[in-house]
């Protein structure tokens, strides 16, 4: 061993020990790894310890990706390619070593603190909407599928880095680890969203021919008239699966779509439509399908939505259609709009080839973000109304351990340039259709938050608003209304 190698077993080692508190525990540790994985799983396990010692305080913009040598540099031998190995690791720690001692003071050079003044959305011409994800409190469900105790942050927190300049696990800033069932977390969101120019959230909503799941933070926010962001709805109809996926593979609960549900399902919607803070456009709720495509007959569908709208007193229904797992357009579903879903759609260059992979089990997938970035905002326009969409990074490790989609190299100011461009495009729609969704708030297991985390704090919520106030509506053209005033129907 070299060393530059022992260095790194010796800092490995008493990282370790530090950890667990004491040498005995962590030999006993490595005598039952060894015992029950031999010395291949030793490896591995070893060599995943040293990823996280590294990768604990990395950011995008301080750990570039480190590559393979390319097929064109000159052939170099097993001990020189060890020694380049080595000599990487070292740099990496060596940077993210600086990382994590500015982390304990919470301002290290890429760190954002929360900022003193306040954007009104009401003075903004685009009303920006993030989606909100209430996986965040215990449900007799999660318990039963996953374990005592289960909510997002069980995988959250147990995420581990893959390749060299991978970030994970992304650790939760001011708010914590926190849970929805405390009034005041819903309350910290609302009061954050609306100082950086939210204009609103579209909950994702859980609903299984008549069972509903995750429902608790939106009972709250609609309890809770001191809370003056606007919402709206995306319905999350699909099958909810093991795998996080939607599929018909090992379904916990399913989705049965049955023509006698829709009727049902705007019946338990109502009382959210009428909420005086709830979005509507021209006058009518606006209501996301994440999944319209798998509606036996989407049409029909739409058809009696609408009508039991009009029974129960709203001036229509205006049905928004993601655009996500081959729908494009929502106007064969009879769909008043599509919405933008990114990473949905976006066919990127595939680099996992390029990265210096930590895990050498390694199964999934690693693209570019700036590419997905210029596929979206390139995107040719269409003569339907399509809300654009942005999201501040994707990686969904969390979900997949060895086995993610990861988009690599998102910084505030790369997503602030897509943010920009989104703006520059929603402009072109009438008043009350001006609105552009985030994906998303608070999806952390998909590393698509604008939350502040521990490495960067407000960066991207910083960045949201430095965006969105270069387009006041006092200066852009026909002001946008979003009609969010209108009154509500009668009960």
């Amino acid at each position: 061993m070299t060393a530059r190698g022992f260095q790194g077993v010796w800092r490995l080692w008493r990282n370790m020990v530090r950890r667990h508190n004491g040498v005995e525990p962590v030999w006993s540790r490595l005598r039952e790894i060894w015992l029950q994985e031999g010395a291949a799983g030793l490896r591995r396990r070893l060599s995943v310890a040293y990823a996280i010692m590294l990768a604990e305080e990395t950011t995008h913009s301080h750990s570039p990706v480190a590559t393979r040598p390319s097929a064109t540099r000159p052939w170099r031998s097993r001990a020189d390619h060890e020694r380049g190995r080595n000599s990487a690791l070292d740099r990496t720690y060596r940077e993210l070593f600086e990382h994590a001692r500015h982390a304990r003071s919470g301002v290290g050079p890429a760190y954002v603190a929360r900022a003193e003044r306040c954007l009104d959305s009401n003075d903004l011409a685009i009303k920006a909407v993030a989606f909100y994800l209430p996986q965040f409190h215990r449900i007799p469900e999660n318990d039963s599928w996953w374990g005592p105790g289960f909510t997002e942050w069980t995988n959250v927190s147990k995420a581990l880095p893959q390749f060299l300049g991978h970030y994970q696990p992304r650790l939760p800033g001011d708010l914590g680890f926190y849970d929805l069932r405390v009034p005041d977390v819903l309350r910290e969101q609302v009061a954050m969203a609306g100082q950086y120019g939210l204009y609103g959230f579209c909950f994702h909503y859980y609903w299984f021919s008549g069972r509903r799941l995750l429902e608790r933070p939106l009972q709250q926010f609609l309890a809770d008239h001191s809370l003056k962001l606007r919402f709206c709805l995306c319905w999350a109809n699909e099958n909810w699966t093991r795998r996080w996926d939607g599929s018909d593979d090992d379904v916990l609960i399913a989705q049965n779509h049955a023509p006698g549900d829709d009727v049902a399902f705007l019946d338990s919607i109502a009382p959210m439509l009428r909420d005086e803070r709830y979005i509507r456009v021209d006058g009518k709720p606006l209501l996301i399908v994440y999944r319209a495509s798998v509606l036996p007959n989407a049409a029909g569908t739409a058809a009696r939505w609408r009508k039991r709208a009009t029974e129960l007193g709203f001036a229509g229904l205006y049905l928004v259609a993601a655009r996500t797992f081959g729908t494009l357009d929502p106007r064969p579903l009879q769909f008043d709009a599509a919405v933008d879903f990114p990473p949905h759609q976006g066919g990127v260059t595939d680099i996992t080839a390029d990265c210096q992979l930590l895990n050498p089990d390694f199964r999934g997938v690693v693209r570019r973000y700036d590419e997905v970035a210029d596929f979206y905002a390139q995107a040719g326009e269409t003569d339907y109304v399509t809300f654009r969409t942005v999201m501040p990074g994707w990686d969904n490790q969390a979900r997949n351990p060895g086995a993610g989609l990861t988009f690599i190299g998102s910084t505030p100011e790369r997503y602030a340039h897509w943010l920009e461009r989104a703006c520059a495009r929603t402009l072109s729609n009438g008043g009350s259709t001006r609105l552009l969704f985030i994906n998303g708030w608070n999806e952390w297991a998909e590393s698509a938050y604008l939350e502040p985390d521990r490495r960067l704090g407000y960066a991207y919520l910083d960045a949201t608003a430095r965006v969105l106030e270069r387009f006041p509506a006092a200066t852009c053209s026909a002001r946008a209304h979003t009609d969010v005033r209108a009154s509500a129907p009668a009960s």
